[in-house]
């Protein structure tokens, strides 16, 4: 269903004058950004090809999109997802659990000696709170820093931008500076690397299962 009204909206775009598809874009797009993670993405698909369709009958009887609907698209976009069904709590476990379980896998994997017989050697108090660090960086830039998108001065989208970068590298590197040391765990090369394509497959796995279920 999802991938069907991807499409419709696609073709029917195209039927649109140039000012109501760059309003109905406006409007895709804060919808979207602003509803990621707490709607469902078939309900928001379903509402906004059906907010199209309206579109498409309004300018056909010669109104434009700002008149048709009475509000900016930002308001609009609030307007509707006020009114929308949030995802369930267990459908909120699992986009946290996968964050959780992808920041295990890359923190593991990056930190593997790939062309090196030298061991792993690992701080397991690093390794949690990069993880840790890893999955609240993921939720906030779905939850707040997308929607910086959505700002019509570009210049503070790109200013939030580059600080949420900053925050999260200097982040990370405090970690690796001071904590690197600590309680440190060796694994023998050829054993971290067995384990890490291990865990790759099962993560690809695991992401590919994630994915389709999302279709």
């Amino acid at each position: 269903m999802k991938e069907m009204y991807r499409e419709k909206i696609s073709d029917i775009q195209d039927n649109l004058t140039e000012e109501n598809k760059t309003y109905f874009n406006d409007l895709y797009d804060a919808i979207f950004l602003n509803g990621a993670l707490l709607y469902k993405e078939e309900a928001m698909l379903e509402t906004s090809y059906n907010l199209l369709l309206d579109l498409l009958d309004a300018q056909n009887d010669g109104e434009n999109a700002i008149k048709y609907f009475g509000m900016t698209p930002d308001e609009m976009a609030d307007n509707i997802l006020k009114k929308m069904e949030k995802e369930t709590p267990n459908e909120l476990r699992k986009i946290i659990w996968y964050f959780g379980i992808s920041a295990l896998f890359w923190t593991y994997f990056g930190s593997i000696n790939w062309f090196s017989e030298k061991s792993l050697s690992i701080s397991w108090l690093s390794y949690l709170l990069g993880c840790f660090v890893y999955m609240i960086a993921a939720i906030i830039f779905f939850r707040l820093v997308l929607r910086t998108l959505t700002f019509k001065n570009k210049g503070l989208t790109y200013f939030i931008m580059c600080i949420y970068m900053c925050s999260i590298i200097g982040i990370f590197v405090l970690i690796k500076l001071y904590l690197k040391d600590f309680q440190v765990i060796y694994v023998p090369a050829l054993t971290s690397k067995v384990i890490g394509l291990v865990f790759a497959v099962a993560y690809g796995c695991l992401t590919y299962t994630w994915l389709k279920e999302r279709d």
